[in-house]
């Protein structure tokens, strides 16, 4: 099968190209310091050096672009190439002008020389609109104006000798035409960023600049994203190979030697072991480093020269961890409305996928409610599914809700019996397809106005919360998950010291943390058991949570099974709150000992960092790059 390779045919009567993925370091390794950076026409007719005038700054950036500003631009120098003379020519490029620019006018791309008839300047003036300067001769757009913080493409087109006709496009429209007749026989370079003598230097991104001898339009556009230019050295990629343009044919890399130095300028993306990581310097310059949450490791280089430079950049992914200490829970800010069906809620349950929610209260209505999440877990997308199960016939006012994991049973708490009720569901989850099961047990004895309760997951233990006695009370299921084999334990364990008022308890998936919503103070608690569901080993942790600033009528909690959200039911706003409990876990990494770093230390590798690395009179140095590339 034929292999469609870039066609060359994009390269006729380009004279002069400026693409930022194009940059090619002096020393030929991918070392992006200033006084090592050479930009390079790709058409080879032109080296583009960096002037750095009243020290402002050049910062070339990962979306491939470059910003000049601060009096900082690019001048070329001299080529016969740049010199259009009577011909027809296309000077185009696309950029960014950012909003915070200044509303004056200012100057783009010029000739690199004085004022003149001979030479020609483009520009934006102080009401957006872009302009071009032949010779001593100003055209402005009639009205249409630059649209900033968007790539933008301005074209100038002459289209011939004769008619000496020529249009102003801004985005493939044409926003000018008139007649230019100057003859372009200046002897300067380019300069990219600023006016014709480097004053007046703009914030400005730029992405490519073309200049070609051609009338490449001559009507309105389709836009152009980006321009192409195969130059000698570019790399094309097909299937499991990458290929090489040397001027002539596309030649497969794979047949290069990697010991010829400057050949393999490459990017390579490494993940992280989680012992040693080894990055052979002979197969690329660029090394992209991903570290994994909670795998840490030791990088050492291989295969090094005598002299050597490169760049490492290291992306932390983290692992975000639930159950995270119940003082680092944030409110997600998003909440979910169940007035429509229940204005006093007290009880809130998931299924464990996240995709349903159920409801019940002491509104009067006597009902459970089933909701539907359209994205998993996610409370703001909930909708009430119109499907509800009625449980007049044990009690009206119910202040707990749980479920059995496979979702075929249901159990309420009785406020007004004091008294746990079992259902059963012949649809899992099908909150309509409950029914009464006769089975029930007291929890009188223990407390008379019992709320929250909770099972352990393999249900053979029970637990519920008195708001009379201020306890959570410890009970056994002899026969797992049938309500009437309980019987108390005869353990509790007293929160007085935290809430007169506690109204619900939930349990950490393995039992080593129970937490608790508290009514007087209008905050969640959590407690650690030294013997996981052992109630009486139970002690309070000192962090506590307030969720005063979403609902003032604190009731029931749960968490999501992975312990990366909490829910609360709020009965003042008749709402169900979503709080985020996950904390983020990170890896590190060691680098080699004999590396001098410019701070004095190896840095603290956060987010995404990117280093530079070289080797100077055989001695590594590291320096952390905090410029965009």
């Amino acid at each position: 099968m034929a292999i469609s390779f870039p066609s060359t045919s994009v390269n006729n009567d380009v004279s002069f190209f400026l693409d930022f993925e194009g940059m090619l370091p002096r020393d030929q390794a991918a070392f992006y310091r200033e006084d090592l950076l050479v930009f390079r026409d790709k058409t080879d007719k032109t080296t583009v050096s960096v002037a750095d005038n009243g020290g402002g700054f050049l910062q070339a950036l990962n979306s491939n672009q470059l910003y000049t500003g601060n009096g900082g631009y690019l001048s070329t120098t001299y080529n016969s190439a740049l010199q259009l003379g009577t011909n027809p020519y296309t000077i185009e490029f696309i950029f960014l002008i950012p909003a915070s620019r200044a509303s004056i006018t200012e100057s783009i791309l010029s000739v690199g020389a004085t004022a003149a008839s001979n030479n020609w300047e483009i520009g934006i003036d102080n009401l957006g609109r872009p302009f071009f300067i032949h010779g001593t001769t100003t055209e402005t757009a009639t009205s249409e104006t630059i649209t900033d913080d968007i790539l933008q493409h301005i074209a100038i087109v002459r289209t011939g000798t004769g008619s000496n006709e020529t249009k102003m496009y801004l985005n493939g429209v044409a926003v000018r035409t008139f007649t230019d007749a100057t003859d372009y026989n200046y002897t300067e370079g380019l300069n990219i960023g600023s006016g014709r003598t480097g004053s007046g230097a703009t914030q400005v991104y730029f992405k490519n600049v073309r200049v070609s001898t051609v009338a490449r339009y001559t009507e309105d556009f389709t836009a152009p994203s980006s321009f192409l230019y195969v130059a000698v050295g570019d790399t094309y990629s097909y299937l499991d190979k990458v290929y090489k343009w040397s001027g002539v044919k596309w030649f497969d890399r794979s047949k290069y030697n990697a010991s010829i130095p400057g050949e393999f300028r490459n990017y390579l993306n490494v993940t992280a072991s989680a012992n040693t990581t080894a990055l052979d310097l002979r197969s690329a310059n660029f090394f992209e480093l991903d570290l994994v949450g909670g795998v840490d490791t030791e990088v050492v280089f291989e295969n090094e020269a005598l002299t050597q430079s490169f760049f490492v950049q290291v992306d932390v992914n983290p692992v975000f961890e639930g159950w995270a200490p119940i003082d680092e829970v944030s409110y997600a800010n998003e909440s979910f409305s169940v007035a429509p069906q229940e204005t006093v809620p007290r009880g809130v349950s998931f299924k464990p996928d996240g995709t349903k929610m159920y409801i019940c209260g002491v509104g009067g209505t006597g009902r459970v409610y089933e909701y539907n999440l359209s994205t998993p877990w996610l409370i703001s997308s909930a909708s009430y599914s119109g499907l509800s199960f009625s449980h007049t016939g044990q009690d009206t006012l119910m202040y707990g809700i749980t479920f059995k994991p496979d979702g075929t049973k249901m159990y309420l708490n009785g406020a007004s019996s004091a008294i746990v009720y079992e259902y059963n569901l012949s649809t899992p989850w099908l909150i309509s397809s409950a029914s009464y099961s006769g089975f029930n047990f007291s929890t009188s004895t223990q407390d008379t106005v019992s709320f929250g309760i909770i099972f352990k997951i393999d249900g053979s233990k029970m637990y519920m919360v008195g708001a009379n006695a201020d306890r959570v009370f410890e009970y056994n299921l002899s026969t797992p998950w049938l309500i009437s084999s309980a019987s108390y334990s005869g353990l509790s364990f007293s929160v007085a010291g935290e809430d007169g008022t506690p109204i619900s308890i939930t349990f950490k998936s393995d039992g080593t943390k129970m937490y608790l919503s508290g009514v007087d103070n209008l905050r969640v608690y959590e407690y650690n058991l030294s013997t996981p569901w052992l109630i009486s080993s139970a002690s309070y942790s000192g962090l506590s949570f307030s969720v005063a600033g979403e609902d003032t009528g604190i009731r029931n909690i749960t968490f999501k099974p992975d312990g990366a959200k909490m829910y609360m039911v709020g009965q003042a706003n008749s709402r169900v709150f979503e709080y985020d409990t996950s904390v983020p876990i990170t890896a590190s990494v060691t680098w080699p000992s004999n590396i001098t770093w410019s701070t004095g230390a190896p840095p603290s590798i956060t987010g995404t960092t990117l280093i530079e690395f070289y080797k100077y009179n055989g001695t590594w140095h590291g320096n952390v790059i905090t410029e965009n590339l």
